[in-house]
Formats: structure tokens, C-alpha cells, sequence
């Protein structure tokens, strides 16, 4: 059985399937170093997490700078939600031109 937690690692060593004396040093070396990968892949993640070395006005001038630049985002969608619309405008106008002329 694939444990996922450290509880459930804890839980199937304790287990009574799980009591053969063989067995045990194996499980438990396999769920030590399924516990030690994982608290190595949050620090990592913790590390990663966005402005952890940083100061708070250095943070604060970061999510400014994410602000600006989704407004400029926004601001570049709605521009072209426009530009699609006036183009259907003027395919639709086409084919009404093409169907008249019939």
C-alpha cells in the first residue's frame, strides 16, 4: 500500500499486516525517506514562493508593478474584443453585400 501521509505511513507501519519482523526495517526505511522527499519538496516550494527574500517594500513595489501590468493586459483584451467585434461587424456586412447583389 502507497501511503501519501505522514499519518498513514504511521498507520500501516502499526498495522498487523505490517508486523513481520522482515518487513518492518524495510517500511521503515522506505516511509523515512518518502517523508524526508517531501519535507525536502516543501522547502523548495517555500524557497520558490514569490517574495520570500524580500523586504515588504520591495514586495509591495512587485504586486504595484503585477497591477500595472494587468491593467495593461486588460486593457490590451478589451482592445481586441473590439477589433474582433468591428471585424464580424464587417464579414456580416460582406455577406449581406454578396447575398443583395444575388
Amino acid at each position: 500500500m502507497l501511503c501519501y501521509t505522514f499519518y498513514e505511513c504511521l498507520r500501516e507501519l502499526n498495522s498487523s499486516d505490517s508486523q513481520d519482523s522482515e518487513q518492518l526495517p524495510i517500511k521503515r526505511n522506505e516511509y523515512v525517506s518518502r517523508i524526508t522527499l517531501t519535507l525536502k519538496q516543501i522547502e523548495v516550494f517555500v524557497s520558490e514562493l514569490p517574495g520570500v527574500n524580500q523586504t515588504e517594500s520591495q514586495q509591495l513595489e512587485a504586486l504595484a508593478d503585477l497591477e500595472k501590468e494587468m491593467q495593461k493586459a486588460n486593457k490590451e483584451y478589451l482592445e481586441a474584443i473590439e477589433e474582433a467585434e468591428n471585424l464580424m461587424k464587417q464579414v456580416k456586412q460582406a455577406i449581406q453585400a454578396i447575398f443583395a447583389d444575388q
